[in-house]
This record gives structure tokens, C-alpha cells and sequence, in this order.
């Protein structure tokens, strides 16, 4: 049975002498029977079972932590804020039982590796320091639900971060922060992630990952596009973008419903390429210059090829789009490119033909390319290819969930009709036809009106006539 009033141990008495000392004024015992908790800037200490468990230190003038704070084992709360503490003595790591730590409006300008000694912490507040960086041992407090690092000076997170797997609220707002770690993803837990005011130009893959964040601030930092990686932060209900130097379109996406950013987002975030390609062609199509220029662009992480059989089947299931470089050595039955078209095929993965001249659409019909997306190959102005393939990748990516292959299945198949009917109209037979009937067309188009249905049957019965007449 609990005991409240009791006096505590004499080592833990000793402690609050100490800290008496160097504030120079008494602090007083608070009964826990009838407050369960010290708040604020409350000075004073509470008492359980004869062991200290709450201990009140805020705006009392504490320069220092005395050495005998580490007797305070059975310390569960510690409000030390609106001091000038500069450093926090070894001792302190014998705190083994504390859960909720107050230590705002420091000068504290490191914390020791023992930090992640501390193994039940809960909560802690260290906003207003001088902080430049956190320990690597960070990462070890696995019982942290909330994290406070607003307004120091921290230019770089330890990559061991993302162990704190119940960490639900982390605010790093107002630090120097340029980068975070790769695997920042691995925050399950996380609902809400403040980090505006920082130096933020670009957000790593794995964000997309944060699927319970609920709040997120980006405000105030230094992306030039709006970060395609949100994209994936399905439990959105309050975004801040402003204050980030976008262009003007984007400065009005901004201001648009959270399910509109989303869906924006997931169409210009980066996705990763496989490039398939016979491997004695990689010089004379430039197949190195072609993936140079493709991993320079915004909206691409990578560009992967062939390198083992064992290798490839992974690389294929986790990449976004296929590239096939068809060239009369590709299309060969014997060509390694088979296998990989197969296992594109058999993975369900959108693929892009680039299609070499002599190559022809019998020769991809052959290895079953026929039906799938196509770009010309351009040997005489390989920078308009590049150009018009990063274009075509972009206007893809703009149509097709590359994401979830389910949907993008149906998704391609829209954007291969589309792509058929307008080479069909952009063709000379289609001019000329168009020309010699063009009043058939014109009372044809009369007669469309605003039903979707009605324009579909005009349309086919255009295309009909189209065809009849060739």
C-alpha cells in the first residue's frame, strides 16, 4: 500500500540540500495525497513510499545540477525548466525511473551519450537550448512517446532515431536541419511532426511511410517544389506548406483541400526506373548517358539494371516503371532481355518501349512488347530523346498510380487508348480522311451534346467510318 508524507531517504534529502544551496532558498514538500502532480514553474517536491518521486525546480535560479541528483533513483518527474543549466552531471544517469523530464529554457548545448541510459522516459522537453546535435544513444529510449527539440541549434539527427518506435509527437521546430536520416520512415507511431522553420530542401523516400501522422509541418523551409514524399501520409488533417519558395502553381496547390496535395504529391513524387537493355548495346545507344541524365531529374531516385538473375527479381518487384530498349539485338529470343520482360510481365509493372529503328511493331509483337507504351528512339538527336522521354515519364507518372499496381493495370490501359487515339489523329490517313468528310464530322460533332455517352457513340461511329474508308 502507498504511503504519502513520508519522509524520504537521507541520501535523497541530501540532494535537495544541495540544490537549496545553489538556488539559496527553501523547497518545500508538497502533499502528494492531495495533488498528484508538480505543474509548471512549481517549486517544490513530493514524497511516495519515503522515496522522492516528483521534484519541482522551474525559474528558481539553478545554474547547476549538484551531484547527489543522481540519488534521486525513484525520481519519476523532474521540472528543471527556466534555469541556466549548461551541462548535466554523470550522476544523472541513475535516474533509472524517470518518465517525464521538463528541461526547457536551458543553456544546455549537448547531452551526454548516457542519455539513452535513461530507459522509461516517456515524455521530455528540452526546447529552448543551445543544443547542436544528439547523442547516437538517443535511439536506445524506446519507451519515448513525445520529444521536444523546438528552438536549439541542431544541424543533423542521429540516424539511430528511427528506433524509437512509440514515439507519437516529435517538434523540431526552429533548428538548423538541412537533412533527415533515410530511414526516417521507420517512425511508425508518429502523429504529429513539427518541422518548420528549418533548412529543409528535400524529404527522404521513406517518409511516405509515416502513414499515422495526422499533423505535419513543413512551413518555412527551403523546398523549391512542394515534397512528393507526403504523398503517402493517408491520416492528414492539418498540413502547413506556406512560407517554402514554390513556384506559382504550387503556391495554389498549397491552399487546396489535403486530399488535392496528396493526390498532386503522388504524381511528382520520384519513383524508381528499371532499364532494361542488351548489354552489347550499352555504347552505341549511350545507355550510361541515358542514365545519368535520367537520375539528375526531379521526379526520378534511380535508374536500375541487370546485374544478377537474383538480383533483378527484387530490383523488378520494387521498382515503379519499366524501360525496354528495343534494338534488333534486344528482341533476339536469345537476348537476356526476355527474361526480364517476363518478369516485368509476370509482376504486373508498366513498361515503357523505347523503340531503335529497324525495329518494327511485328518485331515487338514477337516478344509481346506490342501492347505496351512506346517511344521512338532518337540515334540523330539523342538530347531531344532524353528530353522527350523524361516527358513522357512525367505525363506516366501523371496518369498512372505507379504505386499500386492493381489500379495502375487499369490506369495503363486508359493511357494507352488515349496515346492510340491521338496518333490516330495526328496521322495523315486521319488528316486526309478528315478533309474529304469534313462535313460528315462537322454535323457529326453538331449532334455530340454534353452527355459522355452520346460523344462516346459519335466518336466510335467517326472511328468506324475512319476505318471503313482507309
Amino acid at each position: 500500500m502507498e504511503t504519502f508524507g513520508s519522509e524520504p531517504e537521507k541520501e535523497e534529502l541530501q540532494a535537495i540540500e544541495d540544490i537549496e544551496k545553489i538556488i539559496e532558498k527553501k523547497i518545500p514538500k508538497i502533499d502528494l495525497s492531495t495533488k498528484s502532480e508538480i505543474k509548471g514553474w512549481e517549486l517544490g517536491y513530493m514524497v511516495r513510499d519515503n522515496h522522492i518521486v516528483n521534484l519541482g525546480l522551474g525559474s528558481c535560479g539553478l545554474y547547476k545540477l549538484p551531484k547527489s541528483i543522481g540519488h534521486l533513483k525513484f525520481l519519476e518527474r523532474l521540472w528543471v525548466s527556466g534555469n541556466t543549466i549548461k551541462y548535466v552531471p554523470d550522476s544523472f544517469k541513475n535516474l533509472e525511473n524517470l518518465r517525464i523530464l521538463h528541461m526547457r529554457y536551458n543553456n544546455l548545448t549537448l547531452l551526454p551519450n548516457w542519455s539513452g541510459d535513461l530507459l522509461k522516459l516517456e515524455v521530455v522537453y528540452l526546447s529552448h537550448n543551445k543544443l547542436n546535435s544528439l547523442p547516437e544513444s538517443v535511439g536506445n529510449l524506446s519507451s519515448l512517446k513525445e520529444l521536444y527539440l523546438n528552438d536549439n541549434n541542431i544541424m543533423k539527427l542521429p540516424d539511430s532515431l528511427k528506433n524509437l518506435s512509440n514515439l507519437t509527437m516529435l517538434n523540431l521546430r526552429n533548428n538548423k536541419l538541412m537533412y533527415l536520416p533515410e530511414e526516417f520512415g521507420q517512425l511508425k507511431e508518429l502523429q504529429a511532426l513539427i518541422l518548420e522553420d528549418n533548412e529543409l530542401t528535400k524529404l527522404p523516400e521513406s517518409f511516405q511511410e509515416l502513414t499515422n501522422v495526422h499533423e505535419l509541418s513543413l512551413a518555412r523551409n527551403n523546398f523549391e517544389r512542394i515534397p512528393g514524399q507526403i504523398w503517402g501520409l493517408k491520416s492528414l488533417n492539418q498540413l502547413n506548406l506556406d512560407g517554402n519558395p514554390f513556384p506559382q502553381k504550387e503556391q495554389v496547390i498549397i491552399n487546396q483541400k489535403i486530399e488535392n496535395i496528396l493526390e498532386y504529391c503522388r504524381k511528382v513524387t520520384p519513383i524508381h526506373l528499371f532499364l532494361c537493355y542488351d548489354r552489347t548495346d550499352y555504347d552505341e545507344f549511350k545507355v550510361r548517358d541515358m542514365i545519368s541524365y535520367l537520375e539528375r531529374q526531379d521526379e526520378i531516385y534511380d535508374v536500375r539494371v541487370f546485374t544478377d538473375t537474383e538480383r533483378v527479381k527484387q530490383d523488378i518487384v520494387d521498382v515503379n516503371l519499366f524501360l525496354f530498349l528495343a534494338t534488333k539485338r534486344s528482341i533476339l529470343k536469345k537476348s537476356e532481355c526476355i527474361e526480364q520482360i517476363k518478369l516485368c510481365h509476370d509482376n504486373n509493372l508498366g513498361m515503357i518501349v523505347l523503340q531503335a529503328k529497324p525495329v518494327t511493331w511485328m518485331n515487338l509483337k514477337s516478344i509481346n512488347v506490342h501492347n505496351e507504351l512506346r517511344l521512338d528512339y532518337l540515334k540523330y538527336d539523342f538530347n531531344g530523346f532524353l528530353s522527350n522521354l523524361y516527358d513522357f515519364i512525367q505525363t506516366y507518372k501523371r496518369e498512372v498510380n505507379t504505386f499500386n499496381k492493381y489500379i495502375a493495370k487499369f490506369e495503363r490501359n486508359k493511357l494507352l487508348i488515349k496515346t492510340y487515339l491521338d496518333e490516330i489523329i495526328n496521322s495523315k490517313e486521319f488528316e486526309k480522311y478528315y478533309f474529304a468528310n469534313y462535313l460528315l464530322i462537322s454535323d457529326a460533332l453538331e449532334e455530340m451534346g454534353n452527355d459522355s455517352t452520346e460523344r462516346a457513340i459519335v466518336i466510335r461511329k467517326l472511328f468506324e467510318s475512319f476505318g471503313r474508308k482507309r
